[in-house]
């Protein structure tokens, strides 16, 4: 122990240096040697002061208390048991404050989940909701040309129509033409036959 605390203190290992002291009081304790025992707790709990481990400084604190209760003297019996309850108090205190930490941090979790879910939730209502423009857009756009093929269409139909209707419109004009120059030529055959009827 001796070896360690030199080791510790030369590299400034307060947290090293209060265990090994502590570890020396139990040792003496064991051994039988209370007052050798007491003056390492008290420069362990010192130490424990200093890194500020309450865990240590409790367990020093209710070691003493203890010791001073048996001993009967009541007064430092009773201070080390005020700093045992209030090391024990600080120590509940901080459970409940990382407790507390936890929970909040375990809040803000399932609160950031929350909101990367509705985020991915309203991406895929949007993702949907432009697959649904598009189809739209692309059914719009098949309705527009098959609209514009059948104009086309009829516009064709109907110029042909309208072309065979001139035509046969010429057609009927050749043909009445005709019909007259004919009854005009069958006209002039009857009088030559009716003149040379009367001639003979």
């Amino acid at each position: 122990y001796s070896a360690a605390l030199k080791i510790q203190d030369t590299i400034q290992d307060k947290t090293g240096m209060a265990y090994t002291y502590h570890n020396i009081a139990e040792l003496f304790m064991s051994q039988q040697q209370p007052q050798k025992a007491v003056e390492q707790y008290e420069n362990a709990l010192r130490l424990a002061r200093e890194i500020n481990d309450r865990n240590l400084i409790q367990k020093i604190a209710h070691t003493l208390y203890a010791y001073y209760k048996n001993k009967g003297y009541w007064e430092k019996s009773l201070s080390f048991f005020e700093l045992f309850n209030t090391t024990k108090e600080d120590i509940a205190q901080d459970k409940n404050l990382q407790r507390i930490a936890e929970l909040e941090f375990e809040s803000n979790i399932k609160l950031l989940e929350q909101i990367n879910e509705n985020q991915e939730l309203k991406l895929r209502e949007e993702h949907t909701k432009r697959q649904q423009q598009t189809i739209l857009l692309i059914i719009v756009i098949i309705v527009a040309v098959l609209i514009l093929g059948f104009s086309i269409l009829l516009f064709r139909q109907f110029s042909q129509k309208k072309t065979a209707f001139n035509l046969l419109s010429d057609n009927r004009k050749k043909l009445k033409k005709a019909y007259h120059s004919l009854e005009e030529t069958h006209e002039l055959l009857q009088e030559k036959n009716e003149k040379i009827t009367d001639s003979i």
